[in-house]
């Protein structure tokens, strides 16, 4: 998950990938300007943004200092919400990051590389659960890897090994 920002000139910024699938409406918007474009004059304004997401003209939004108020309040409140979850998808794409971290480093610390297949990690759990230095954390990595893997299973097919594998680890840990 990309970590840059639509700038907004009087309001709060947001993800690109937010703006992007606003981007029709945008060069509809601001005469077939890219929003890269836009964003290196400095981005929009809020309520240029509040068009733009809504798929409204500037116009006649931009007409009364009333459409003008209600929409720059309008972005404000859609950026705070928008920004808010954002930071936790970005959070629990970090922590996916941390844990596959974790397991890899869970392999090597019990000898076994992804090249010698799941059954050898198994059997070299089995036979190093004694020597782990935090045997606790490695158990909660596997466990966070089999439940990833559960919610992972319900949009496509994942190796059954795999999974047993991490299952057969967290039985050697007990």
């Amino acid at each position: 998950m990309s970590r840059k920002r639509f700038p907004i000139q009087d309001g709060p910024s947001v993800p690109w990938e937010f703006m992007v699938p606003h981007e029709a409406q945008h060069k509809l918007n601001h005469g077939g300007q890219t929003l890269e474009r836009m964003a290196q004059r400095g981005g929009l304004g809020a309520t240029e943004a509040w068009c733009c997401v809504n798929g409204l003209k500037l116009w006649p939004t931009h007409d009364t200092d009333e459409g003008i108020a209600n929409a720059r309040q309008g972005w404000l409140e859609l950026a705070e919400r928008v920004n808010r979850e954002w930071s936790t998808k970005r959070l629990l794409a970090d922590e996916r990051t941390d844990v596959v971290g974790e397991i890899l480093a869970f392999n090597t610390q019990i000898g076994c590389t992804p090249q010698e297949g799941y059954k050898d990690l198994t059997d070299a759990a089995t036979r190093k659960a004694g020597e782990l230095k935090d045997p606790p954390r490695v158990r909660k990595v596997a466990s966070e890897y089999v439940d990833y893997d559960d919610r992972v299973a319900k949009v496509r097919d994942i190796p059954q090994a795999k999974r047993q594998a991490y299952l057969d680890v967290l039985a050697a840990l007990k």
